[in-house]
């Protein structure tokens, strides 16, 4: 690889650097720069049958050797063997250092570049062009261009690919580093793990994290036995149950816990939950045969937890609703196989009983209640339990039976003993009404006949009216009449008065008068009257002493006077102004004059004007009034600007068009302030305006040139102690910082100058030197290629202020090939017309720094010749 390395001879420190950081919640940093103990290697297509994995250099180029296009691709793998199988990469960062030492030419070219996955094994002490490994593209990596010749690629963001190597490790043996573009001339060029210099090793930096997988929480039938696995991807195992290989057997219930640890120490746990499946036929029960009262129903559950039902009549729900008599069953079935039950349900038939309507007997009758025989159990409200009730009393009875099964009914009667009722004053006492109220005196039903004293035959009869009310009911058990005086107290007489219009800001008491017990407005007061201040319906309710209520309502609204005069204004000098106050009013008087009208004329006396206005709505005379202010503009005048003004180029002026007032500005150049900035030659016009007049103003601005300055170090005439400053052209003042105002200057030594100086216009500029001493280093190129495409074509050096210089190139063997005094020289790669071979050849050049006067200097080198 002399051709790739160059003629460089280095001392190997075999060294291999690993580091592990484990962090929280398992989290590990990985980090690796294996050096010569690691894995990587070139291939090359010109040198396609050597292999080059001992090299200090790793490169991805596309060149020209010996005038033979030729590729090389960069093969490098990491050890990620410790981290363990399903691992989650948080981040993983590949570096690459330059290497300056390297034969190559550097980073050269539009050299994108592509990071891509090795997919096939390949062997650093053997592989070459023909047998370098495959490569995927699947989340390869994009890197853009070098920014310059020696930049080191630092912490390459790699994650998915590294996560792809965990992954996949069967078809994962590192990364591949190759031109995008594989055309000449473009190049990156590393220092491998072979290097000398253990700084430049290539290294990555991963961070991930670990997992474990015990799987979902399952149920398990009786006799059943779960093998728990936590793969062999980890070194350490520890259980719950104490075991410490990588699976155990489970055969009861329980929860089970593992924590693994990687190579890496990177730790991680899981937990699962077993459960047994019990006895099936022990879950399912739909309970006895049994036997239902006529309309209930019966809600059989098969239990939860089953993964499928099936009924006798095809339901494949967890529960069955019971309405009717019959054979019911259910088949369920489970992980641990199924079940069948069965239960027998009969309706028993409807108990009807029935004790009779609602009667009306005579006094010294009886009656025999009966609610039907075959019953095993009877009982009444009396307290007795025989299956017959006689009954000689008014009142209500009820009976509750039940039949074999346990099944209840009940029934009610109402037995009414006519002697009661007829001598139990049915229109109640003598009362007093309301004015306005009804009373509604009602009778008991199952009478023969109802005769009022108006001839009405109803069982009831609505009072409306003072009087004596009677009536006379008919049984067989006899006749009986009863009556009664309704009496009417006086209407009570409450008036709150018309629906009302007030004046804006007015207010009103409403009075409900005197002599009530009690009082309740809308808004909540209590009392006889109510103080408004506001629009809205208001209503009140009184009462007596004889709880006797009555209420009224009224609408209260406020006439608003819209009056506007509109805002303050300004009128121009010699202008009038009409203020207008409508036209809806019966009455104006303005500023306390004797004008009446609807509008008022201002002309030139500003100051303030107010109106007040009377308005007739409904006869209620409402007052209003308003005010404006009237004010007075200025006159724009013309502003106290020079028709013309001079600046140096580079300058600026500020013109000041402020008149003062309150004036708008519009200049050509686009400001609208009193202000203008310029800085250019021209005429500039400036427009100041306001509602009553626009005037504008030009103005001419003229820019003056600057002198050309320049300070010029006159080698000729300086030595190593002095230097001679000129200044070439005619200028109306010159100043140096030496305090000299002469064109030209010397100064002893070193340090900084500098020279202000003006022309005709009074326009002033300057320059400035900084002498240094002299710098007698600079650099030699180690390679050119004169292959004729015009990049790096010739070697030459880029410092030239010398007294006296002197190159010399040989070859190898010591045979001169070239040789120049002058600092400017290019030498092609030739030599007597001919083209010199590839290789490295040296030179060596002697010179005479300008700045140490009679010391001679001496350096010397390699260059090598690339076509």
């Amino acid at each position: 690889m002399s051709t790739i390395a160059g003629q460089l001879k280095f001392i190997v420190f075999f060294m291999t650097c690993v580091v592990l950081i484990p962090t929280a919640h398992s989290q590990t940093t990985l980090f690796q720069k294996p050096g010569p103990e690691g894995k990587d290697a070139m291939v090359h297509s010109y040198l396609e049958f050597t292999n080059l994995g001992q090299d200090p250099s790793l490169i991805a180029a596309a060149w020209t050797y010996q005038g033979n296009f030729g590729i090389i691709r960069t093969l490098i793998s990491f050890d990620l063997s410790s981290i363990s199988c399903g691992s989650e990469i948080e981040s993983a960062d590949l570096s690459f250092f330059y290497n300056p030492y390297c034969g190559h030419v550097g980073h050269g070219g539009d050299n994108w570049a592509w990071l891509r996955r090795i997919t096939e094994n390949w062997n650093e002490g053997s592989v070459i062009w023909p047998t370098q490994p495959e490569v995927t593209n699947m989340n390869q990596i994009s890197l853009p261009p070098s920014t310059t010749t020696t930049q080191d690629f630092i912490d390459i963001d790699v994650t998915n690919l590294v996560q792809d190597m965990i992954d996949d490790p069967d078809h994962s043996f590192g990364f591949q580093l190759r031109m995008q573009t594989e055309e000449i001339y473009r190049s990156l060029t590393f220092a491998s793990g072979d290097h000398s210099n253990s700084d430049w090793w290539p290294e990555i930096e991963i961070i991930y994290t670990c997992h474990v997988n015990l799987g979902n929480d399952t149920i398990l039938c009786n006799g059943d036995t779960l093998l728990l696995d936590a793969s062999d991807c980890f070194t350490q195992y520890s259980w719950s149950t104490g075991a410490s290989g990588s699976n155990i057997a489970i055969s009861t219930a329980g929860q089970y816990w593992v924590t693994v640890q990687d190579g890496n120490d990177c730790e991680a746990s899981d937990t699962i939950n077993v459960e047994f499946f019990p006895d099936i036929l022990d879950q399912l029960d739909l309970g006895a045969d049994t036997t239902l009262c006529w309309g209930e129903d019966l809600l059989l559950e098969a239990g939860d937890g089953f993964e499928s039902y099936l009924w006798q009549n095809g339901s494949t729900d967890s529960n069955y609703l019971v309405q009717n008599s019959g054979m019911y069953w259910v088949t369920v079935t489970s992980p641990c196989g199924s079940a069948t039950d069965s239960i027998q349900v009969n309706i028993a038939p409807e108990i009807i009983i029935n004790l009779g309507n609602d009667t009306i007997l005579c006094l010294g009758d009886s009656i025999l209640l009966c609610p039907g025989n075959g019953f095993s159990e009877y009982l009444w409200n009396t307290g007795s339990s025989g299956s017959e009730l006689l009954v000689t009393t008014s009142g209500d009875y009820w009976v509750v039976v039940s039949d074999q099964y346990g099944c209840q009914a009940s029934d009610t009667i109402n037995v009414l003993f006519s002697t009661d009722s007829l001598y139990q004053n049915p229109l109640g006492p003598d009362t007093s009404l309301c004015f306005g109220d009804e009373l509604l005196l009602s009778l008991n039903e199952g009478f023969d006949t109802y005769l009022w004293q108006n001839g009405s035959t109803d069982d009831e009869f609505l009072v409306q009216y003072p009087g004596l009310y009677w009536v006379t009911i008919t049984s067989s058990c006899g006749t009986v009449t009863d009556s009664v005086y309704v009496n009417y107290f006086p209407e009570i007489n409450l008036e709150l008065g018309n629906d009302t219009l007030l004046c804006e800001g007015a207010s009103l008491m409403l009075d409900a008068g005197y002599g009530f017990s009690g009082y309740l407005w809308s808004d909540g007061t209590a009392s006889h009257q109510n103080y408004i201040t506001e629009q809205g319906l208001y209503s009140v309710e009184v009462w007596d002493l004889n709880n006797c209520h009555a209420s009224d309502e009224i609408y209260i609204s406020y006439q608003n006077i819209e009056l506007y005069l509109g805002n303050d204004t300004m009128i121009c000098p010699g202008n009038s102004i009409e203020i207008m106050a409508g036209d809806s009013f019966e009455f104006y008087i303005w500023n306390d004059t004797a004008f009446f009208g609807q509008s008022f004329i201002i002309t030139e006396n500003p100051g303030l004007y107010w109106v007040e206005v009377i308005d007739s709505v409904q006869d209620i005379g409402c007052h209003a009034s308003d005010t404006i202010v009237i004010g007075l503009h200025n006159v724009p005048s013309y502003p106290a600007l020079q028709d013309e003004y001079s600046i140096c180029e580079g300058d600026t002026i500020i013109l000041n068009a402020g008149v003062g007032g309150e004036f708008n500005y519009i200049w050509d150049t686009g400001g609208d302030d009193s202000l203008c900035v310029v800085n250019r030659p021209g005429e500039i016009t400036v427009w100041i305006y306001n509602a009553c007049d626009t005037v504008a103003k030009n103005i001419d601005v003229h820019v003056n040139p600057l002198p050309e300055v320049s300070i010029i170090l006159d080698s000729a005439g300086s030595t190593g102690s002095y230097f001679r400053l000129t200044l070439d052209g005619i200028f109306d003042s010159i100043l140096w910082s030496t305090g000299s105002d002469k064109t030209e200057i010397v100064v002893a030594n070193t340090g900084l100058f500098w020279v202000q100086a003006s022309n005709e216009f009074g326009c002033t500029d300057s320059d400035t030197i900084n002498i240094e001493p002299w710098d007698c280093d600079f650099t030699v190129p180690l390679v050119f290629t004169p292959n004729g495409d015009d990049q790096n074509p010739v070697l030459k050096i880029d410092y030239h202020f010398m007294r006296e210089f002197l190159i010399v190139i040989v070859d190898r063997w010591g045979k001169r090939v070239y040789e120049s005094d002058d600092s400017y020289f290019n030498w092609d790669g030739t030599s007597q017309g001919k083209n010199c071979t590839d290789g490295v050849y040296y030179w060596i050049i002697k010179y005479n720094c300008t700045g140490i006067s009679g010391k001679e200097f001496f350096k010397k080198g390699s260059v090598t010749i690339l076509r």
